[in-house]
């Protein structure tokens, strides 16, 4: 063959060059045969160190100097030679000096600062001499390839991965056989990755406790129990009886069976003593899951981490056991390449003498056992698997198949003595590495205990997925009747090596493991990678998805710890680097977070540092608890030992217990516990939602919902539902009789996928092979989670319906999300019914958390079944990927299982859980008798140009969300007319009532001149903002809109859009009606303070407020009408009528036109004469300030929000102007002083000279009502540059200042409008505050100026007016 026909001289050449040493220094007198290849390979199969070989292979050749007479003639030589050359003499000696200092002061300073290393040195540190490989050529292995070198390494081929693991005992050859199979099969090499470290025991244990050695109260009790069992087994009885008299002895009750297969359900009854303090059982609801199910022998939970001790009390009867295989025979009985691998495998091996070598361990079964006994074993013991399926069936209330299927064949458990089949072993004498095991050696054995250096985590956290509960021992696992396979992937100093957590995969797999848990993770989180750091990922990445992707073919679920290193991992995958194998994006992964008892993210404070749990709001799936964990540790003999310990590696377990609970119930019917998919939905669908849980689901587990939920779809088929934790109805501020849509641009890579996936769905109502998974049905694996990331760029209402038929946005890469809430007024079964044409793969439909899985109904249509656990309120969702086809959703009652239709009137709406109120910088009341709240405060921005096309027409190109100042927008543009951005005009109406032509227009130009005349003549955009209070009758109401192009938000809700395609100059306008609405709780103030009552004014104000906004666009506004009114539900459109009954907002009012009749004034509780309001009111501005202490905290980035008066008293309080507020010049000629500093510039201890020397900070507000406005919309507020500031007028925030870290474009920026129209007597209200300032502080604003210099103009406490307050202590005149 041609791979033979190498360069056989550099294959000589390499070899001898590593072989030359060892030759040559060998004893010609010894009797040993030379070393060959196989006896090299068996020495030294997987080293970590290479010094040692490094050092002999470079043969030093030893030159003796021997006496003999001519050496005194030498040195006189020398020393003759010195004399004749002086000079020559004193350079060399020179350079022998310099050369003994740098021997000196190099190794000094390469120990200080460090020294680069040579080029072939670069390798990771410690070296490893393992390297795996894999081919794109299934049959393509590295000795067949290079069959010359083939005698200097090992190689074992996994069989479910192709990953290749070659050992080398040396450096030289490792390198030579990397450099040839880059050039030689560089076409069929899939990857070649060095072996590299994973975690190790230092980061896996950050927090641990000893648990009390007196815990065990039945300790005593339970040695006696041990002891006469031992009697009697020695006896010659068998184990049941053994263990009948060993209780009838003790006065203990219950029996114990002595089948090895159910060794654990071995309960006496007696409680556990620990239990009670492991609090995480409680917080995941684990009661509830045990009432149904405590697991059944058949599922394996594999654990791989540093070892598990096989003779703690607590775990050895879980303990999964190789039927195939018999103990410490020295034989592979089973075929599956692992000598003696009983109980699991140590894939790392001691590595050094260690107490494991020293004689042979008592098996825990009996070691005479043949392969083909233990075939009979299984045989017997099949009866009892199936009749513990049964008990669990009967437990969760399903019925018993009538005949069983066989069981797994790889349950471990129901083994046979057939062996695992796989691709054969591959070394260099036709057996695989592990067959060629010999005591004592350096490698990996069959023996998975922990080390003696080992911290107990392996045994951990086995206890925490499968301890035996009820025996009087310790704690409970999660899972306490499932089995345990034990495989070590650590070495006897705590690391793990890559390699061996591949090969652990590959045994897991090929054993019958049904869930595999993984508490460890990379060595640390990279977040400023190099290129090469990038490159190496890459590579890492596609190692650990060639290993994994098997169990996700299988069904097996692997759950993977997010790590212990307080990070956010979306950050370390927005750079492109993993944590692995927790972001592995494979649909059988399971990465988890650790939680406290406060159902809170894990975190605080050791050593003088920050610690927590990893997390990630697009990376980590789920929360589980992970905080001081009490499970088994190593040691205790008799009656065990048991630590407490801390990290997401005890939040893993954890999860792996409840999916093995859940796969016991989804596999208790036929046998098939390979269902990752679908476990892995439910424990994440079934999770107790925490809002503000960094992590993918926003839940913790709770692993009883999980089982009843599987239970439900195990029994009916139903899907057990989640209710919400509120009552919408009675919580929401706003609740809609109507449901939301909102629109999501897909990354290219997920439309791809789903249109793939609709291209492969021939029919829509063809049968959906789901093999349990809802994966088959939904737009993108991940399901209800998949717009994670993703922001809407537009969105829209609809009616309360089910029916789904037009949408505003479609496209390749348009998803639509309608969204609502579904009232469920009686528990039971209730039945969905599917009708679309479009491919099930682009739809998800989501009804209390659960994502429906959709099966084959009559006539081919698509059903599911909802279990509704009790009434109440469930969240809806509706995914629908490139939504060109209608769908429809029907519905049957508990009450008519099989009759289906539209949900009654009441079952579907959408609230908005924010508690409504009125801004905190708005006064308690109106400041003039008779005012009351009235009109609309008009933001508005001129478009250059009309619009070319109007949404809906059959010219507009569809997506087009372009921006307004080109005088083209879609429906989109409607969603950012918000008070936050900048427009020049503002003008407050009276009414949004205009017909006729130019109504509209003459509104806006108000008095604001010509230029506002002109501005209001032509195309644009703005929106009509009010507070509005509940109707006094009933909460209920609907409005009604006309417009051509508009939106209605309520409470910040949008509850109507009108996107109308025809020309308003040239078609007819549309009038619509809005949803019910019911306007619920709100955050109201309570009742003021007295010394906080204002001493005279108008109308008293509420804060139990709705904000409403009113959002347009008109071509023309000359021709243009836009009407808004509002009727109770259900009424008749002659009953609709402006809003000026609801107006309820305090941030402008209009004089009154005349003094009110004097029974009308006392008629409004404050005791004014008429009189008052026809005197001028003194300019006056009202300044309050608050301690710290009486203001929340705020995030980074945003301006705190002040308290009300009326709920918060402020510490001081005092008005404007004041003759001791500034003494700084006014604007004018140069000498020039402000009258009584009615300029707004003051300092707090100018005010209050008792403060002059304090440096506590304080928060300050001003406050007045304003006839005027900002000059140009161009203000600025002194040290905005340093502290946090905020400017209000009207409805609008026109300043702000934060950290300049945290700001936007718009910090320290004004966005005033630039003209202010107050037409027909309004004032509007101003608002100045200062956060964290100092009462030395000198505090001003500057009209009509971006900068604070001195001869720019300061606002003047002119043309405002703040009622007076009755004053406080504190309260300066």
């Amino acid at each position: 063959m041609s791979a033979q026909h190498e360069d056989v001289a550099d294959v000589e050449a390499v070899v001898l060059d590593v072989a030359a040493a060892p030759a040559a220094s060998a004893s010609p007198s010894s009797s040993e045969a030379p070393a060959g290849p196989l006896k090299k390979v068996n020495h030294l199969k997987y080293a970590t160190s290479i010094g040692d070989n490094r050092g002999a292979s470079k043969g030093a050749r030893h030159v003796a100097f021997k006496d003999s007479p001519g050496e005194q003639g030498w040195w006189s030589a020398s020393a003759a030679w010195a004399v004749d050359h002086p000079w020559l003499y004193r350079g060399l000696l020179l350079l022998l000096l310099l050369g003994l200092c740098a021997a000196i002061i190099m190794p000094t300073v390469c120990l200080t600062v460090g020294c680069t290393p040579k080029p072939d040195e670069q390798e990771n540190n410690p070296i490893s001499l393992r390297i795996m490989v894999r081919f794109t050529d299934a049959d393509a292995t590295v000795k067949k390839l290079l069959p010359l070198l083939s005698g200097f390494f090992n190689s074992s081929k996994l069989a479910s991965s192709g990953l290749e693991l070659l050992d080398f005992d040396d450096l030289g050859i490792m390198r030579e056989v990397k450099s040839r199979l880059r050039e030689q099969h560089a076409d069929i090499l899939d990857l070649m990755v060095n072996d590299f470290l994973m975690a190790s025991w230092p980061q896996l244990d950050l927090l641990s406790g000893t648990v009390p050695a007196n815990v065990n109260a039945t300790a005593a009790a339970e040695a006696a129990v041990a002891a006469v069992a031992a009697a009697a087994t020695a006896a010659g009885f068998s184990a049941s009886d053994a263990a009948t008299a060993a209780a009838a002895a003790t006065g203990t009750t219950g029996r114990r069976s002595a089948q090895a297969v159910n060794l654990s359900q071995q309960q006496s009854g007696v409680a556990d003593p620990l239990e009670a303090q492991q609090w995480h059982l409680g917080a995941i609801g684990a009661a509830s899951a045990w009432a149904i199910t405590r697991g059944l022998p058949d599922v394996i939970v594999a654990v791989i981490d540093t070892g598990v001790d096989l003779d703690h009390p607590d775990i050895r009867p879980n303990l999964w056991i190789n039927r195939g295989e018999i103990p410490d025979n020295g034989i592979d009985d089973d075929g599956n390449g692992y000598v003696d691998d009983v109980y699991g495998y140590d894939f790392a091996g001691p590595c050094s003498s260690d107490w494991r070598s020293q004689g042979r361990r008592q098996a825990l079964i009996d070691p005479a056992t043949t392969a083909s006994s233990a075939a009979a074993t299984t045989a017997a013991t099949a009866s009892d698997l199936t009749a513990e399926r049964q008990a669990v069936l009967a437990m969760a209330g399903l019925a018993s198949p009538a005949s069983q299927g066989s069981t797994s064949t790889a349950s471990g458990t129901a083994t046979t003595s057939s062996p695992v089949t796989g691709s054969a072993p591959v070394s260099g004498v036709g057996l695989s590495q592990d067959q060629l095991y010999m005591p004592g050696r350096c490698g990996s054995d069959p023996d998975p205990r922990p080390a003696p250096s080992d911290t107990g985590h392996g045994t951990h956290v086995a206890g925490l997925v499968g301890a035996v509960r009820g025996n009087g021992l310790g704690g409970s696992g999660v899972a306490p009747n499932v089995k345990i396979m034990a495989l070590k992937v650590s070495d006897n100093s705590g690391n793990f090596w890559t390699s061996n957590i591949m090969s652990a995969y590959d045994y897991a797999l090929r054993m019958g493991a049904h869930v595999v848990s993984c508490s460890f993770g990379p060595h640390s989180p990279n977040l400023q990678p190099t290129s090469s750091d990038l490159a190496q990922a890459a590579q890492e990445v596609r190692l650990y998805e060639r290993a994994v992707q098997p169990l996700a073919r299988k069904g097996v679920l692997l759950v993977a710890a997010a790590g212990n290193e307080d990070t956010d991992l979306d950050k370390v995958r927005d750079v492109n680097m993993p944590y692995l194998p927790c972001t592995l994006d494979l649909p059988n992964v399971v990465c988890v977070a650790a939680s406290n008892s406060n159902n809170q993210i894990w975190r605080e404070i050791a050593s003088n540092r920050w610690i927590g749990t990893n997390t990630g709001r697009t990376t980590v799936d789920i929360a589980a608890p992970g905080s001081r964990i009490i499970s088994t540790v190593p040691g205790g003999g008799a009656t065990g030992a048991y630590d407490d310990k801390t990290g997401s590696s005890m939040a893993t377990p954890i999860v792996s217990g409840a999916a093995a609970l859940v796969l016991s119930v989804l596999g208790a019917s036929d046998g098939n516990f390979y269902q990752a998919a679908r476990a892995r939905s439910l424990l994440l669908e079934t999770g107790d939602p925490r809002p503000d849980l960094p992590v993918i689901s926003g839940r913790t587990l709770n692993v009883g919902r999980a089982v009843q939920a599987a239970a439900a779809l195990g029994g009916t088929g139903a899907t057990l539902l989640v209710p919400m934790v509120v009552d919408v109805a009675a919580q929401s501020s706003v609740l809609l009789r109507g449901l939301t849509d909102s629109y999501f641009r897909l990354p290219p890579a997920i439309a791809a996928a789903i249109a793939a996936a609709a291209a492969s769905d021939s029919t829509a109502t063809g049968t959906a092979a789901t093999n349990g998974s809802v994966a088959a049905v939904s737009p993108v694996a991940a399901g209800p989670s998949s717009l994670l990331g993703l922001l809407p760029f537009g969105g829209s209402v609809r009616s309360a319906s089910t029916r789904l038929s037009s949408f505003k946005y479609v496209g390749e890469d348009v998803m639509v999300a309608v969204r609502g809430h579904l009232k469920l007024p009686e528990a039971g079964q209730y039945g969905v019914r599917l009708a679309t044409a479009s491919p099930l793969a682009r739809l998800a439909v989501t009804v209390g958390q659960r994502q429906l899985v959709w099966q084959a109904g009559a006539g081919g249509v698509r059903e599911a079944v909802l279990q509704v656990p009790q009434p109440g309120w469930y969240d809806f969702e509706c995914l629908y990927a490139n939504s060109l086809q209608s769908l429809e959703l029907s519905w049957a009652l508990p009450s008519s299982p099989r009759t289906f239709g539209a949900l009654p009137d009441g079952y579907l709406g959408t609230g908005s859980m924010t508690r409504s109120t009125a801004p905190a910088h708005a006064p308690a009341s109106l400041p003039v008798p008779g005012a009351v709240p009235s009109g609309f405060q008009v933001l508005w921005q001129p478009v250059t140009s009309a619009p070319a096309t109007f949404p809906g027409s059959d010219e507009e190109e569809a997506g087009v969300v372009d921006g307004p100042t080109t005088g083209s927008w879609d429906g989109g543009l409607l969603a950012t007319l918000d008070a936050g951005r900048f427009y020049p005009y503002s003008s407050i109406v009276e009414d949004v009532s205009y017909t006729s032509s130019g109504a509209l227009a003459g509104a806006l130009a108000g008095d604001g001149g010509g230029a506002s005349a002109v501005a209001a003549g032509g195309a644009l955009y703005g929106l009509a903002l009010a507070h509005i209070r509940a109707p006094t009758a009933s909460p209920q109401l609907q409005f009604r809109v006309t417009c051509s192009f508009c939106s209605l938000y309520v409470g910040n809700m949008l509850v109507l859009e009108m996107l109308d395609p025809a020309n308003p100059a040239t078609g007819p306008l549309t009038t619509r009606l809005s949803s019910c609405l019911t306007l619920g709780p709100t955050a109201s103030t309570p009742a003021p303070a007295p010394p906080s009552a204002p001493a005279a004014g108008g109308a008293r104000l509420t804060t139990a407020t709705y904000p409403l906004q009113l959002r347009f666009a008109t071509p023309n506004v000359s021709v243009s009408a836009l009407v808004l009114q509002w009727a109770p539900c259900n009424s008749s459109l002659a009953t609709f009528a402006p809003l000026a009954p609801l107006l309820a907002g305090g941030l402008w009012y209009r004089e009154p036109a005349a003094p009110p009749p004097p029974a009308a004034v006392a008629g409004g509780g404050n005791g004014a004469t008429a009189a008052a309001a026809s005197t001028p009111p003194q300019p006056s501005m009202q300044c309050d300030a608050w301690n710290s202490s009486a203001v929340a905290s705020r995030p980074p980035g945003q301006v705190a929000v002040l308290p009300r008066p009326e709920e918060v008293g402020p510490a001081y309080s005092f008005r404007l102007p004041s003759p001791n507020a500034s003494f700084l010049p006014c604007p004018g000629p140069i000498g020039t002083f402000c009258p009584s500093g009615a300029n707004l510039t003051f300092r707090i201890a100018d005010l209050y000279p008792a403060l002059r020397r304090s440096s506590e900070p304080l928060y300050v507000r001003c406050w007045a009502w304003w006839s005027s406005s900002f000059r140009g919309g161009l203000l600025t507020v002194r040290s905005s540059g340093t502290l946090n500031t905020a400017v209000y007028v009207a409805g609008q925030r026109v300043f702000y200042s934060v950290e300049a870290i945290y700001g936007g474009p718009t910090n320290r920026q004004p966005f005033a409008p630039n003209t202010t129209s107050l037409a027909g007597g309004y004032r509007q209200l101003l608002a100045l505050e200062w956060h964290g300032v100092t009462p030395a502080a000198r505090l001003s604003v500057m009209d009509g100026s971006m900068d604070t210099l001195l001869t720019n103009a300061t606002l003047v406490v002119a043309n405002m007016f703040a009622p007076a307050r009755v004053m406080a202590a504190s309260t300066l005149p």
